[in-house]
């Protein structure tokens, strides 16, 4: 019983290994914060079989395989549950970071 309540807060209960690495993109890093196409570009790579030369799928492809991933409901809650125990850390972040852009400004 309590490890079904623990495992239903827990944000990536839900989620396969690709799917809760986008989902960390997508909420957290500071490049592809809330873009569906850039989290998913930095997770989802394709390989070439005989070369192994690692290349970025296209913009089209990683617009429209984002777009199915945001339409899941245990995806949108994973960002929702994520988003909400980081925000106040964002907010922290932002702050500080809002500081020393008016510091460098008072120069």
């Amino acid at each position: 019983m309590l490890n079904e309540a623990e495992n239903e807060a827990r944000w990536d209960s839900e989620l396969k290994r690709k799917e809760r690495l986008f989902v960390l993109h997508y909420c957290t890093d500071d490049l592809t914060f809330l873009n569906g196409t850039a989290s998913y570009k930095a997770v989802y790579k394709d390989r070439d079989k005989v070369t192994g030369k690692v290349t970025d799928r296209s913009n089209e492809v990683c617009q429209a395989a984002a777009s199915r991933l945001l339409a899941k409901d245990y995806i949108r809650k994973a960002v929702s549950k994520l988003l909400t125990q980081t925000q106040q850390d964002l907010d922290e972040k932002n702050s500080y970071r809002l500081l020393k852009d008016l510091m460098l400004l008072a120069d």
